[in-house]
């Protein structure tokens, strides 16, 4: 990137309540403008006292360059001048590159002549759950202080260091956010079991270490190896990744449940060994989480030991070559491996967790079965086993045993012991009518489907005739209006308050209306008779006159 490439001047001055006021003086008198840290009270050319300061304020990000000034010391050779300027790295985003990294480099360049900083540490910008800017027009901002308020800042950091790759932006989500809560209650409640099992007195100074012991001593003195390569190179998300990886994965997930077995046996020579295991790894653990997670593992550190004050000032965890134990890793991950394949063919046969079953481990290596065989306590645990049983050939086993291959090994378990046949049969009978009726349903309910299309298409092409009754009713409904319109409009209309009639008085003036309307026809008809009469005679006589 070529940030000094180009450059031009830019406005200094904004016109703001706040802020750096610009120390420039004007003389109303002579024009003349005086430059001075405080009010020179009169003008420095002719003397005038009619000068007044600029009222613009300076460029929010021209202020924040000179911070290393302001709070060093400059223009004096002071102690802190000397040891923090230039510092080692300055941390931004790279929508302010050009706003605040090149102004401090002008700023330092031209008044201490040497650049203010050796790296510069870009990242992205946090959007919502949508890509977007959060922005007070779109309503999406999200306030720290409340997120802290319920779930605490340490989840909150973490959240935000994880998850991404260098540079680029980021999205909030909040299940992000609870994953990162869950994390802080896992690491106090390991810190707590290992609390709970310590026990007052000097720890003994032999230890009989174990397999599992030198696994998870070996797996955290590489991950401070890992962790210190990745911070300096600023990959801080994946230095944090691998830590949460370790202490949720490797130390809660597998090594205490290795032990718990020892720790619940009082009489378990190498009871002691796996409590000082625990101690140590988790000490180391919190140590490489304190920097993305200072307030949980600063009081997990103090409750968990009393040799240092505070972890902050304790010693850094380093590679150390003698707990580098890569056979013992070996031996651990062949166990993890068939401890997976077996909770893997458990949960494709839904058998319960609590339901125990006898395993069986066949090698023909030596090394292999001496593996599984130095391993039986916690490997008997970790793989719901009621007995192991580790053996050179399937001699003993069934042939309806349950089979994985693992590295070197097969893993055998009787069928019988995994599976209840009686319950399994009653509970596939089940499952068969459920299907049956389920598969009624469905044909029922295409049926109806087909018939409710096809009686749409019936009604949709087949022409509308109408039925004798509708014909009667149209013809009644005509007849009713034509009546109502006809005694509406004739003469003699009575009032209904005074036209109430017996029956047969309505029979009577209706006959008679009707032989009176019968009667005016007659005469209608014999006049257009005799119209039409006179019409034929008047034609002849015009005949015969011409």
């Amino acid at each position: 990137m070529h940030w000094l490439d180009n450059i031009r001047d830019w406005c200094i001055s904004r016109q703001l309540w706040w802020g750096h006021r610009i120390p420039a003086y004007y003389c109303a008198d002579c024009g003349h403008i005086t430059v001075a840290k405080e009010n020179p009270g009169k003008c420095e050319k002719c003397g005038s006292a009619n000068i007044t300061q600029d009222e613009d304020t300076l460029d929010t990000w021209f202020s924040s360059a000179l911070w290393p000034f302001s709070t060093l010391g400059w223009p004096h050779e002071t102690e802190e001048l000397k040891h923090f300027y230039p510092t080692s790295v300055l941390v931004t985003g790279y929508d302010i590159i050009f706003f605040w990294v090149i102004r401090m480099v002008f700023s330092g360049m031209e008044q201490i002549g040497e650049r203010p900083f050796n790296d510069v540490l870009i990242h992205g910008l946090i959007r919502d759950d949508q890509g977007r800017k959060f922005s007070k027009s779109l309503g999406n901002g999200i306030d720290p202080l409340e997120v802290i308020a319920n779930y605490g800042a340490d989840p909150l950091r973490l959240m935000l260091i994880t998850g991404n790759a260098p540079g680029n932006d980021m999205r909030f989500y909040w299940e992000r956010l609870d994953n990162c809560r869950n994390f802080c209650n896992k690491m106090w409640n390991a810190s707590r079991f290992v609390m709970m099992n310590m026990e007052d007195g000097e720890e003994p100074k032999f230890l009989m270490l174990t397999s599992a012991d030198k696994w998870i001593l070996s797996k955290v003195n590489t991950l401070a190896k890992e962790v210190q390569e990745s911070l300096s190179k600023y990959d801080l998300g994946l230095a944090a990744q691998k830590v949460y990886d370790f202490i949720w994965d490797e130390y809660c997930d597998w090594y205490i449940e290795m032990v718990k077995p020892r720790l619940y046996n009082k009489e378990d020579s190498t009871r002691a060994a796996a409590l000082w295991t625990l101690k140590q790894v988790l000490i180391n653990a919190l140590k490489l989480m304190h920097p993305f997670m200072p307030f949980i593992t600063e009081e997990l550190f103090m409750h968990i030991q009393d040799e240092e004050e505070t972890i902050m000032t304790s010693q850094w965890p380093v590679y150390k070559e003698e707990w580098n134990f890569k056979e013992n890793e070996a031996e651990i991950d062949a166990i993890k491996e068939a401890v997976r394949n077996i909770r893997n063919i458990r949960a494709e046969m839904n058998v319960a967790p609590s339901k125990k079953v006898h395993v069986y481990v066949v090698s023909e290596n030596e090394g292999v079965r001496y593996i599984f065989e130095h391993s039986k306590v916690f490997f008997k645990t970790l793989a719901h086993a009621s007995e192991v049983t580790v053996q050179a050939d399937k001699a003993g086993i069934g042939e309806d045993a349950v089979s994985v291959v693992v590295q070197d090994a097969t893993i055998y378990m009787p069928l019988a012991e995994l599976v209840d046949f009686a319950k399994e049969i009653e509970r596939l009978e089940k499952e068969k009518k459920r299907k049956k009726i389920l598969r009624i349903c469905s044909y029922f309910v295409l049926a109806v489907i087909v018939l409710a299309i096809a009686f749409a298409i019936y009604r949709h092409y087949t022409p509308k005739t109408e039925t004798p009754a509708e014909t009667e009713t149209a013809v009644e409904s005509v007849i009713e209006t034509t009546t109502a319109e006809e005694s509406a409009t004739g003469e003699g209309t009575v009032e209904e308050s005074t036209a109430v009639e017996t029956e047969d008085t309505d029979t009577e003036s209706t006959s008679e209306e009707t032989a009176d309307i019968e009667s005016a026809a007659e005469e209608t008809d014999a006049a257009g008779t005799e119209s039409t009469a006179a019409d034929g005679e008047a034609a002849q006589a015009e005949s015969a006159a011409e």
